[in-house]
């Protein structure tokens, strides 16, 4: 049921075990858990690129809970977008990111999400919001209170 989906959610940093990678932390989203599978060359590729556009290459080798918690949201969003999933749920995917970064991967959003990918994006700020998003709710008080 997870293989379709990638996630990122606020608290999911929690659940890496230590001595975990960066890379290697990224790596786990080819196999919807958490634990360091082996993976081919082709993934491990997919990850380096995801880790170039992001700004994350210098960080790959490092211990994933040594990093800051912006590196950490930076590297699981790398983590959810690695399979090209057709559903991409993004909770609050640029908490703990300055403005600049989380320009920079609302833009890679834009630019590589391709018209067979769903993005489901949640936000408490309109301008993280992708462009390419389309439909927006807008909740309050555990209901909807707007539609666009």
């Amino acid at each position: 049921m997870k293989q379709p989906v990638g996630l990122v959610s606020p608290e999911f940093h929690l659940y890496f075990p230590p001595g975990l990678t960066a890379g290697r932390a990224a790596a786990t989203g080819f196999f919807d858990g958490v634990a360091d599978q082996p993976t081919t060359w082709q993934q491990d590729a997919m990850v380096a690129e995801l880790f170039g556009d992001f700004g994350l290459s210098h960080l790959a080798g490092r211990p994933f809970r040594q990093l800051s918690t912006g590196e950490q949201r930076l590297v699981l969003l790398a983590r959810a977008l690695v399979k090209r999933p057709p559903l991409a749920i993004l909770d609050e995917p640029f908490q703990a990111l300055d403005r600049a970064t989380a320009g920079r991967c609302r833009d890679w959003l834009d630019r590589n999400l391709s018209a067979d990918q769903t993005l489901l994006f949640v936000s408490h700020h309109d301008e993280e919001i992708p462009a390419s998003v389309t439909r927006r709710l807008r909740l309050g008080g555990g209901r909807v209170v707007g539609q666009g």
